[in-house]
């Protein structure tokens, strides 16, 4: 409910009727939350058709009711076809009772709510046993057998309604609604409503795998080999990850549980965790977690004073699991590897009363309280951060260390301290997985996680392709000149139109095509676009523009109707390090530095967050066949070791650079001669990389896609016959590649 209705995972958007709000903050103390009033008949609709038939289903989400007066429904979700048994979905309050059912076969909970109190609360239809289940804050209220299935064939969905004949609305707000296609089990929902956040960094340094999405800000720090996948590595004085929004810790005596991986490279004192209730790192502050002078690992807590546990010292160059868990009823408890150290007994907990930041690796701020724990930069890794709104057990702070894969997707001490029920763009590469428990989002496939575009060397693809843009009776969706194209993590295709100065959003679920930037008439106003060569996408939907003929890098957010320019200047190209002179593309890393191929400069700049001029990491600004030349850069792509891969377009070739080298290294085509052999390239426009190092070629000038096999001599053809065409087996000067989530 981020200000708007649209569904981040499967595409099922909504719009709202009779205008409902959004309102800040949210259930995590921050982003939105959708605020309806039932006397305005406010409700959000979701036209698209899903069905329910004969199948298990769960539906979670926040609510915060403002109004509750008994014999009254109000209307959290429904799929309404007819008022016949079985036939009309709906999750509702009735009075402060929740009710789940299918129309005269239904449950209704045992335990009544409050108004003006968050309640996480979810809906579980067990097709397999005919079981409904309710849950109240990760805990099963009531469930009863031998209901349904439920048979309804047509319906749209509504949040905040339920239709019986008439609507009933819903008063109050509304946040993080989840549906999920399977019975969630117990430990599943449970986590969903206390687990505030989990930074496994196996998906980018920035992405949250909790239900939250309370994504970090890293700040001279980079992915490493961590615990299990990827972690965080911090070398620098003013290395640190910060994340906000976490109301939870700014609540006096509410419990929580903090879990991570480290590996100390140095000894002595430092920050793990740090609680403050400003961005900075100061006012109300303390380190909830670091090391003493002798290097002892601390746990810590305010209840007017420094509360603490001491452990034992923490040996460098080991990983070590580190947690601590709160309630009034036994203070603050240490554990190490899994083994209870030591508790401060019962305590209270005297909040800032606000929604505090959390910062691992760093104070950023002096002055905090402190007690054993030598405040100042951690030196190593991390990995794993979790942070739980209950106070965990201590077989659940056991189960973190163990290194056993979840196979089974149950919390039941069997776990790795990966993919429990969580929620992961890519789940870690070869570990075991059950498809919808283990790796939701993810490929799971023979019961083994596959990473995003890992593809076995001889894969192939279909011969033909199909127009899925630039098609159709709207002329005004026409297309003059199309690529490059990305996909964001919901498969929606973004299509650069390169002629018509504009950039056109074709979204997954098949709706009507959109104009996101610009306005199809050239021009440098920030509503503008000029011949625009390259695009991306983050994970949050923002969309940067190689804005070509304006010699500058356009940052979109979702919605805008204007840019904001975040690198080069308007209208002025040049050779000086904040200058572009006509870029060809723009990719952009998990933590926001881009990589922008400068064409008319012969380099690659890399342009950090909140710089205001780039790097220079290929190239060196002179065209030339040399290894250290670049001809001219028509793209540049990243890998997950920072290798920068560059496409040299007058060349025929494909260098690979890894910085801080001055050279490149060739990968693909051949030095000075360019040609339609298997190891020659024409006029190479545009590449991705593989997990494996494979790299694939839009080879323009013969009308081909080439993959070039990591450590190839030559090259394969995958797409297009060489001849320029229309059929469906052609290509004509492609200048675009992207892979979906399914590999298309």
């Amino acid at each position: 409910m981020e200000n708007n209705a649209v569904d981040i995972i499967s595409g099922l958007n909504g719009e709202g009727v009779n205008s409902p709000t959004y309102v800040t903050p949210g259930i995590t103390g921050s982003g939105y939350a959708l605020k309806l009033i039932s006397s305005s008949n406010q409700y959000i609709t979701i036209s698209t058709y899903q069905s329910f038939v004969s199948t298990s289903f769960t539906i979670e989400m926040w609510i915060y009711p403002t109004t509750l007066s008994s014999n009254f429904y109000y209307g959290l979700f429904n799929q309404y076809q007819s008022l016949t048994t079985d036939h009309n979905l709906y999750v509702c309050l009735y009075g402060g009772n929740l009710k789940m059912g299918f129309w005269s076969d239904d449950v209704v909970s045992g335990t009544t709510l409050s108004i003006n109190t968050w309640y996480h609360v979810a809906f579980v239809y067990d097709y397999s046993s005919r079981t409904q289940i309710i849950y109240i804050n990760g805990v099963q209220d009531i469930s009863r057998s031998s209901a349904g299935p439920y048979l309804g064939t047509s319906g749209s969905i509504s949040i905040g309604n339920y239709y019986d004949g008439i609507n009933h609305g819903y008063d109050g707000y509304i946040d993080q609604v989840t549906l999920y296609m399977n019975a969630r089990n117990a430990s599943d929902i449970l986590s969903d409503a206390t687990l505030t956040t989990w930074h496994s960094f196996d998906c980018g340094i920035s992405y949250d795998s909790g239900p939250n999405k309370i994504n970090g800000t890293a700040n001279n720090v980079i992915l490493a080999s961590g615990r299990v996948g990827q972690g965080l590595s911090f070398s620098l004085r003013s290395s640190y990850y910060q994340l906000y929004g976490f109301s939870v810790l700014g609540i006096s005596n509410h419990p929580y549980s903090i879990s991570l991986w480290i590996q100390r490279t140095s000894t002595g004192g430092g920050t793990l965790v740090h609680v403050s209730s400003q961005t900075d790192g100061g006012g109300w502050c303390l380190d909830f977690m670091g090391f003493s002078s002798s290097g002892q690992i601390v746990g810590s807590s305010w209840d007017g004073a420094v509360e603490e546990v001491v452990g034992p010292v923490v040996s460098t160059k080991v990983w070590t699991h580190v947690a601590t868990t709160f309630s009034t009823i036994n203070g603050v408890r240490l554990y190490v590897n899994g083994g209870f150290i030591g508790s401060t007994g019962a305590m209270a907990y005297a909040a800032s009363g606000t929604s505090n930041t959390v910062i691992l690796g760093n104070p950023r701020a002096a002055g905090c309280a402190a007690k054993s724990i030598v405040s100042g930069t951690f030196y190593g890794y991390l990995d794993e951060f979790r942070l739980y709104s209950r106070e965990l057990s201590a077989r659940e702070v056991s189960a973190f260390t163990k290194d056993k894969t979840c196979s089974d997707g149950l919390m039941n001490g069997d776990e790795t301290d990966t993919d429990c029920g969580g929620s992961c763009v890519t789940c870690v590469a070869g570990q075991n997985c059950t498809l919808t428990k283990d790796c939701d989002n993810a490929q799971c496939t023979n019961s083994t996680c596959v990473a995003y575009n890992t593809l076995i060397d001889n894969a192939v693809w279909s011969s033909t392709g199909e127009t899925v843009a630039g098609t159709g009776s709207n002329t005004t969706l026409s297309l003059n000149g199309p690529g490059p194209i990305v996909f964001d993590l919901n498969n929606n295709l973004y299509v650069n139109d390169y002629g018509n100065h504009r950039v056109i959003l074709y979204p997954s679920n098949g709706a009507m095509p959109t104009v996101i930037a610009g306005n199809g008439i050239a021009g440098s106003e920030m509503n503008q676009l000029n011949l625009p060569n390259g695009i991306d996408v983050d994970n949050n939907g923002t969309l940067y523009i190689a804005d070509s003929s304006n010699h500058r890098i356009q940052q979109w957010f979702p919605g805008a109707s204007s840019a904001t320019t975040v690198a080069g200047i308007t209208g002025s190209s040049g050779s000086h390090l904040n200058q572009l002179n006509y870029p060809q593309s723009v990719a952009v890393d998990s933590v926001g530095n881009m990589y922008i191929s400068d064409g008319s400069n012969y380099r690659v700049l890399k342009w950090p967050v909140g710089v205001s001029q780039g790097i220079v990491v290929a190239g060196n600004e002179v065209t030339g066949w040399s290894l250290n030349n670049i001809g001219y850069a028509s793209d540049a792509k990243f890998d997950s070791s920072g290798n920068i891969y560059v496409p040299d377009y007058y060349d025929g070739r494909v260098l690979k650079w890894t910085p801080p080298s001055l050279s490149g290294i060739l990968v693909a085509g051949q030095i000075g001669s360019s040609g339609s052999n298997a190891d020659q390239l024409d006029e190479p426009s545009h590449v991705i990389i593989d997990s494996a190092g494979n790299i694939y070629i839009c080879d323009a000038g013969n009308n081909r896609i080439q993959r070039w096999v990591n450590g190839s001599s030559t090259g394969s053809t995958i797409v297009g016959t060489g001849i320029a065409g229309l059929d469906s087996n052609q290509l004509n000067t492609p200048f675009g590649i992207a892979f979906d989530s399914f590999n298309n």
